[in-house]
């Protein structure tokens, strides 16, 4: 199975004794598992700090990402939200909803929207800083959800969220505006023009 981690002053600790001393001096041999506690409190202690952390850095990203929806007139509340046909905003439904609430709404009103504060920011039509904000929003979700129920899921997967959170972050708070790509035209065979060889 997998072993907590210890940090690593607590691994120089271990390596050279309680006091971390480089003399020649033979310290004598402490009881494994007196070593293995030492090793899990530091590896705990750690941990926790290391959970602070993340958490403080997710909020930061989450209010950068919830300024860009401000700036742009959408909800910045947590939750579910429907919208009827003829309405021109969002309404706030609830803060969670199980999958069943959510079939059970959609049937009784067919001709209603509905979404999440994530799903609202990528929906075809928002300028391109909103579509950032709601990657970035479902990115601190997926994280969050990660390190709250200390689920070990693919490496990987986890990784490259981090790093596409990081710079989508970095380029919301330094970069120039993004612009929107417009979408793709394809023109029937003779109509466009050739490019010449």
């Amino acid at each position: 199975m997998d072993q907590p981690r210890a940090p690593l002053s607590a691994w120089f600790k271990a390596l050279l004794g309680r006091g971390g001393s480089r003399s020649g001096a033979i310290e004598p041999q402490r009881p494994e598992s007196s070593l293995k506690d030492d090793l899990q409190a530091g590896s705990t202690e750690a941990r926790a700090a290391d959970r602070q952390a993340l958490a403080t850095l997710i909020d930061e990203i989450e209010h950068a990402a919830l300024a860009v929806y401000a700036e742009h007139g959408m909800p910045r509340r947590r939750g579910h939200y429907g919208k009827g046909p003829r309405a021109r905003r969002w309404t706030f439904i609830a803060d969670d909803m199980a999958p069943e609430d959510r079939w059970r709404l959609a049937l009784e009103r067919p001709k209603w929207r509905f979404a999440t504060l994530e799903d609202l920011g990528g929906q075809s039509g928002q300028p391109a800083r909103v579509i950032q904000a709601a990657r970035m929003l479902a990115t601190c979700t997926t994280l969050r959800s990660a390190v709250r129920t200390r689920i070990q899921p693919d490496l990987a997967a986890q990784l490259e969220a981090a790093i596409r959170l990081g710079h989508d972050w970095r380029g919301l708070r330094q970069g120039p505006p993004l612009r929107s790509d417009p979408p793709l035209k394809f023109l029937a065979i003779g109509r466009g023009r050739i490019p010449k060889a």
